[in-house]
């Protein structure tokens, strides 16, 4: 599944995010991309989701997966766009209970992804 390309950046990593994400919300990344604009509570939490994990989340070397730059690339948005849901999603997962338990879900998922890859 290659739906963006952004150099220098774990694929494999950013793939299991997006897939996970995706799952969770019931939807892909085509639509998410085709209604970035969209308001629906569920689009938009699932490109928060996003956004938060790819800068959240650690390569095997302590690397964050991607620059707020690279993170607005993938909804063809400006760092700003990124750095504000990640901020939002930072808040959230600490003060919301079900924000925190769709993060432990989405955490699961992407472990799951990585450990059956094929699956």
């Amino acid at each position: 599944m290659s739906f963006w390309v952004v150099p220098g950046i774990e694929r494999k990593e950013s793939e299991y995010v997006t897939m996970a994400v995706c799952d969770i919300f019931e939807t892909d990344i085509a639509t998410l991309k085709a209604n970035k604009k969209s308001r629906k509570e569920n689009l938009v939490a699932a490109r928060h989701f996003i956004y938060y994990l790819l800068r959240e989340l650690r390569n095997e070397d302590g690397d964050r997966l991607m620059t707020y730059a690279e993170c607005g690339k993938v909804f063809i948005q400006d760092h700003a766009t990124a750095l504000s849901a990640y901020k939002k999603m930072k808040f959230l997962v600490k003060k919301d209970s079900r924000v925190k338990e769709q993060y432990i879900t989405i955490q699961n998922k992407i472990t799951q992804l990585k450990s059956f890859p094929n699956a």
